[in-house]
């Protein structure tokens, strides 16, 4: 991966990735069908809030359950000034709740 690319990988396909939310970064590119890989391009990680700037929504398909897991990658390529690159990386697992 080149520097200072954010790539985000979804492992689930009852979920559909809607626009993103005005306060987030710039969407580089989406991949595959559906879209389940997001990139992003920052080039200034220290002028980045991680809580808006990554700002996405999907919208689960009705067909889901309550014991259907949703998993979701991220991975930092930060370059050679990163001091710490044991945190560019994280994978989170979670069950799908379903609303009424």
């Amino acid at each position: 991966m080149p520097p200072n690319l954010i790539m985000l990988d979804i492992s689930y396909t009852k979920i559909a990735c809607l626009p993103p939310l005005p306060q987030s970064l710039k969407i580089l590119n989406f991949r595959g069908n559906p879209w389940d890989t997001i990139e992003w391009n920052n080039i200034n990680f220290g002028n980045t809030d991680p809580y808006t700037a990554f700002a996405i929504r999907y919208e689960t398909d009705t067909s889901a359950t309550d014991s259907d897991i949703v998993c979701v990658k991220v991975i930092v390529s930060a370059g050679s000034s990163d001091m710490d690159t044991s945190n560019n990386h994280l994978d989170h697992c979670f069950n799908v709740a379903k609303t009424m």
